[in-house]
């Protein structure tokens, strides 16, 4: 018996060699990397779309929803209350001043409480809750809160008027910020199961209440660290707080003969952020900043010096404008600059307020 072994081409399949199936390795790997680099940049430009569209909605809102607030209709007593806030807050030279939100009453945590202007024949204060500085508003049919908005304000007037600070408006610029996304809502209270709250509980639940989270499972709606970095967490505890605008001095544009769009952080005007930590937050491309006349501005390049971020460009070149009165440019006519711990597409909402008639 005899057996023929026929080879034909079509029944020899040539196996990879090592070096082709590296290469191919190597090709994919190339590829997920791409891929890898691609998707944060899409899923960014997704954040700052969706952060803009409903950022203008809320934006929209904020002004009939100050308006809701007795206190700050037209002839209100809140606005001479924010004026008195400010120049006790040693601003007098016409800095900036963030309103800080009650951090330790407990009926009104997240509240601002204004004392009433020297004028005022009323006594009493004057609260903005945390409540009415969410958009949503809390219950609303529009679901959870995504947004808070803080004020800040300054005197407008000129400080060599011999009237001022008595005959000044204020200058208030209304910040719209996102919520902290990783605000944790579920905790476990002893040996029970973790309970889980809503996000409008675990901002502005009543602890005595039932059902409500006690005082220590309460969150801020945005929160910085000690050094006022942000923690994205709104945590109230182990050194964490209220995250408020960031005002600093900047020195560089309109001084000797140097370009009117660098800058560098000269000194800190906020006491709970360091200027190291001041210096990283404002140093974002796309970073927006006030200057103290409401220019608006933003960080369009970072130098580095030994690979740490020291001096920024900005658009647009500085506003040259004699804002004191005294004669000349300087820093002083911009001086301080506000910004916030965490970059947001969200322009501010800047207007001008008279205590008498807003």
């Amino acid at each position: 018996m005899s057996f023929s072994f026929a080879t034909t081409a079509a029944s020899v399949r040539r196996a990879f060699s090592l070096v082709e199936v590296l290469v191919a390795v190597f090709v994919l790997a190339l590829g997920l990397l791409g891929l890898g680099a691609v998707f944060p940049a899409v899923l960014r430009q997704q954040r700052i779309a969706t952060e803009t569209t409903q950022g203008l909605s809320a934006q929209n809102a904020v002004a009939p929803i100050l308006a809701s607030n007795a206190n700050f209709r037209p002839g209100g007593r809140g606005w001479a209350a924010l004026k008195q806030y400010v120049i006790d807050n040693q601003a007098s030279n016409g800095d900036w001043v963030a309103v800080e939100p009650e951090q330790k009453v407990q009926d009104h945590l997240g509240s601002y409480i204004l004392p009433p202007a020297s004028s005022d024949p009323d006594p009493t204060d004057i609260y903005l809750p945390l409540a009415q500085r969410l958009y949503p508003l809390p219950l609303s049919t529009s679901g959870e809160p995504k947004f808070v908005w803080d004020i800040v304000a300054r005197l407008s007037g000129n400080p060599l008027s011999p009237n001022y600070p008595d005959d000044s408006p204020i200058l208030v610029a209304i910040f719209l910020r996102p919520i902290d996304t990783g605000i944790k809502n579920s905790f476990r209270q002893g040996a029970n199961e973790p309970t889980r709250y809503s996000l409008t509980s675990t901002l502005i639940g009543d602890p005595n209440t039932p059902g409500q989270p006690s005082l220590k499972f309460r969150r801020n709606p945005i929160s910085v660290d000690r050094s006022g970095a942000p923690t994205f967490d709104g945590q109230r505890r182990r050194g964490s707080q209220y995250s408020t605008p960031i005002i600093v001095n900047i020195t560089g544009p309109g001084t000797g003969n140097g370009p009117q769009n660098l800058m560098v952080i000269d000194d800190m005007v906020s006491a709970k952020t360091n200027k190291d930590v001041a210096t990283l937050l404002l140093a974002v491309r796309g970073q927006r900043f006030l200057d103290s006349r409401g220019y608006m501005y933003t960080v369009t390049k970072v130098n580095d010096i030994a690979g740490r971020a020291r001096t920024m460009n900005f658009d647009p070149p500085i506003v040259e404008e004699d804002t004191n009165g005294d004669g000349v440019f300087n820093d002083s006519d911009f001086n301080p600059i506000i910004f916030l711990p965490r970059s947001t597409p969200i322009k501010p909402y800047i207007f001008t307020a008279d205590p008498i008639t807003p």
